[in-house]
């Protein structure tokens, strides 16, 4: 009974449990009883022939029509079917690739390691490498597959380069271009936007003349997702702002080679003033989330607002503002371990003793703290407290050295037996 229901589909019509779906339309199912409501007769947009088509579908075309365009994957025009997909049609060769993945079954260890198998090797398999001259894998005479021994090196049938014969119809050089064009289109086939579509094409045409074509090949669908996210998020060529706005000057850094091209060919303005600006926006919340939720950091938030005010009226910048900010959340870190949310002198104290350096940087925020929380601190730097810590810094890291032996060599005298 459980095997039967693991066989059933369901209908995309009605819901009804099927073993097997009377007519398919991309990735919907549907039974005998749907097929005349959901799929209406009209004439194919391509052949003009009747034909009982997909009714919520305009550019649906009939079964022939879709079994008669060139294989999805490789191009080939005339190739034995092996799978309709929802993308079209793809020959046997291409199917597999359009296959869900079957689990491997599991397999008990003690029967692999007990198996003559798993031990033994065949006489064939241990004649089996890699050409060194075509660099495939096959059967081997010494150190050249059989092909290459006997024929050595052949023109390329398409760029008449002598190459090795082991490589077959296409040296490597064409192998690679050839299958860089192949995934140009299917990722062409997946963008609904036609100026996005524009886009990846022309950036398709640039990458293949900056980079190898093997690099092109193997990078192609990962930049592929900048545009893909650029047609969700807007359907069309955005501004650099708006690029900006969403990925973050981070985010943009990832897509480096579709920035450079979009840059030379004035796809997006690039402005650098901008994109540092982002930088410096991520800088501080990332300042802003090492304070923990409490009043302290609805004082660091005060600061900020203070520095934007300032920022407003030309008096600082955004890289300042980011400079200010990092002794006043250290301090305010400092501060976590007192009582109050406003810092004492003696956490004010013990933070430059820390970090002697940040005295002048931390003026700023020990003035706004005066003014607005009726406090009265002072930056100092004991000079004695200061070089006592980093004496005893310099001890415990000489302690640490010393703990730790020294690779690669021996003790100069061993310890004598008792």
């Amino acid at each position: 009974m459980d095997n039967d229901l693991r066989h059933l589909t369901q209908c995309d019509g009605c819901g009804t449990n099927m073993t097997k779906a009377h007519r398919r339309h991309k990735d919907q199912k549907f039974c005998s009883n749907c097929y005349p409501r959901y799929f209406v007769s009209r004439a194919c947009p391509k052949c003009s022939q009747p034909s009982r088509l997909f009714k919520s579908d305009t550019a649906a075309l009939c079964r022939k029509c879709e079994n008669s365009g060139p294989c999805v994957r490789c191009g080939k025009s005339e190739y034995k079917l092996g799978k309709l997909t929802p993308y079209g049609p793809a020959c046997n060769s291409c199917s597999k690739y359009f296959r869900q993945p079957k689990p491997t079954p599991a397999v008990d260890d003690n029967e692999v390691s007990g198996s003559a198998s798993s031990t033994a090797v065949s006489k064939s398999d241990s004649m089996r490498g890699t050409c060194t001259s075509c660099r495939r894998h096959r059967k081997l005479n010494g150190k050249l597959c059989f092909t290459c021994l006997e024929r050595g090196h052949i023109p390329c049938p398409i760029c008449t380069e002598l190459m090795p014969a082991g490589r077959g119809n296409a040296c490597e050089s064409c192998y690679w271009l050839g299958t860089y064009k192949k995934r140009v289109k299917m990722n062409l086939a997946g963008l609904g936007s036609k100026a996005v579509a524009g886009a990846f094409e022309a950036f398709s045409d640039w990458l293949i003349t900056h980079v190898s074509a093997k690099r092109a090949a193997l990078s192609i669908d990962r930049y592929l997702h900048f545009f893909v996210q650029i047609q969700k998020h807007w359907n069309g060529l955005p501004s650099y702002e708006s690029l900006v706005d969403k990925f973050s000057a981070e985010g943009l850094r990832r897509f480096r080679l579709p920035m450079k091209w979009a840059s030379e060919t004035g796809v997006f303005l690039v402005d650098a003033e901008m994109r540092e600006a982002s930088s410096e926006r991520r800088r501080i919340d990332a300042l802003l989330a090492e304070v923990a939720a409490d009043d302290r950091s609805a004082i660091v938030g005060a600061y900020l607002k203070y520095l934007k005010d300032r920022e407003v009226n030309g008096e600082t910048s955004l890289r300042s503002i980011r400079l200010a900010l990092r002794p006043a959340v250290s301090l305010m870190i400092e501060q976590a371990n007192g009582d109050k949310a406003i810092p004492s002198q003696s956490s004010l104290d013990a933070f430059l003793v820390k970090s002697p350096g940040q005295k002048a940087a931390i003026w700023g925020f020990i003035s706004f703290l005066n003014a607005n929380y009726e406090t009265d601190l002072v930056p100092r730097v004991d000079p004695i407290q200061t070089r006592a810590r980093r004496h005893k810094q310099k001890e415990e890291q000489l302690i640490e050295l010393l703990g730790e032996p020294v690779k690669g060599k021996r003790p100069a005298h061993p310890p004598m037996n008792g």
